[in-house]
């Protein structure tokens, strides 16, 4: 969770932690990250279940809202890689005049 974390921030994404996990962000006790949850103020959950008593509650909330959630360590930290790469091709793209996916299908 660690590599993600960092991974998501240096991108510019807000990274949010509840408290006791250790995580690199912002860290929030478990009822300001429920209020955020509940006001849809995020947009990906990433867990491992490590505190299962706190976070069980956040999983079940982030599912009721639709909000996406990654229950494994490992693969968010490559979905956030991913992210990243994605996110830099697509500003590259930008700078070629290329704005959507069907301009650079030719």
């Amino acid at each position: 969770l660690k590599e993600a974390s960092k991974t998501l921030e240096e991108i510019g994404y807000n990274i949010y932690t509840i408290d006791e996990l250790g995580i690199y962000g912002k860290v929030l006790n478990y009822w300001e990250a429920e209020k955020i949850i509940l006001n849809k103020e995020i947009d990906l959950i990433i867990t491992d279940g490590y505190l299962i008593d706190k976070d069980y509650k956040i999983r079940r909330n982030a599912v009721d809202l639709n909000i996406p959630i990654i229950l494994n360590g490992k693969l968010g930290k490559e979905i956030s890689l991913a992210i990243k790469e994605k996110k830099n091709t697509y500003y590259e793209n930008k700078e070629y005049g290329v704005d959507i996916w069907s301009d650079s299908i030719l």
